[in-house]
């Protein structure tokens, strides 16, 4: 078991770079979003023909259209979004459809050059959260994965915070400690404290696992430090967490009770309310909540 999750790190790069749908680098930078704003109608339509249909039209838009660098783009890429919608039976207008194109590479490569690292692969995640992500044994073989919802509701200075957030986890090494953690538990729990696992019987994963992921909040929290130092934007760090966090912190606000209970649930990161400076209404106002992306 540790062998095959050993070569898993080892080319987790590669693997997590294939997930994505879209993979900017030097010669193509940029990555245009489309969203369409559902309504009662489309979400019937869609409810009719099923899920399926989405990334038949996905599929069709990504053959015709081509990135929207400037205002006459966009206009003609919600005209091929509004075509392929029509020819699955779904209407929608143009006032529906917002359309925004990001220089990826060159805000990944600029953080990077602010963490003197290599530019790692970036990949584009297909999905409507905002997040992102990091994995890669070293700064050569790493890929960063950022989500479509982040493309689209973070601004420059707040995806480059969670970016930074990202790549300290690579310069932390952060992949590695957490095998090298999970490692030490499963080879112990047989070979050093076995009587303990008897003795505890199900308690002991609770421990255990419990230990695991506060080590996790503990390197969640040091990536978050590595981005406001070496980027020097603390607030931009934390709006974006807040936005990413938008749906616990709002949990939190009505039922204070979960910020202490958050740092010993089965999750890597800390509470977000550590980083709240925004208020959760002003967020809700200004989200997209809900949408189909292309």
């Amino acid at each position: 078991m540790i062998s095959v999750q050993l070569v898993a790190l080892v080319i987790s790069d590669k693997i997590v770079y294939r997930l994505g749908s879209v993979r900017p680098n030097a010669e193509r930078p940029l990555v245009t979003i489309a969203s369409v704003r559902s309504n009662p109608e489309t979400l019937k339509a869609v409810s009719q023909h099923g899920k399926k249909i989405l990334s038949k039209i996905r599929d069709e838009i990504a053959r015709n259209a081509t990135v929207a660098s400037s205002a006459a783009a966009n206009e003609e890429l919600k005209g091929t979004v509004i075509g392929a919608l029509l020819r699955h039976g779904i209407i929608a207008s143009g006032s529906e459809i917002t359309v925004k194109t990001r220089n990826v590479y060159r805000i990944v490569q600029e953080v990077s050059e602010k963490f003197s690292r290599q530019t790692p692969k970036i990949t584009v995640a297909n999905a409507i959260v905002s997040n992102a992500s990091a994995t890669g044994i070293s700064s050569t073989r790493s890929t960063v994965m950022i989500t479509a919802g982040s493309l689209e509701d973070l601004s420059d200075e707040e995806l480059e915070a969670v970016i930074g957030h990202e790549l300290g986890h690579v310069k932390g090494h952060d992949p590695v400690i957490l095998f090298a953690a999970t490692s030490f538990e499963f080879l112990g729990r047989f070979f050093l404290w076995f009587p303990l696992l008897l003795y505890l019987g199900i308690f002991y994963f609770v421990l255990a696992f419990g230990a695991i992921f506060l080590i996790g909040k503990f390197l969640e929290t040091r990536a978050d430090t590595e981005s406001a130092v070496m980027l020097g934007n603390p607030g931009a760090l934390a709006s974006a967490l807040i936005k990413i966090g938008f749906r616990q912190l709002y949990r939190e606000k009505y039922n204070p009770g979960t910020k202490l209970f958050d740092w010993f649930r089965f999750d890597p990161h800390p509470p977000p309310s550590i980083s709240e400076s925004l208020d959760c209404q002003d967020i809700r106002r200004n989200r997209n909540l809900s949408g189909i992306r292309f």
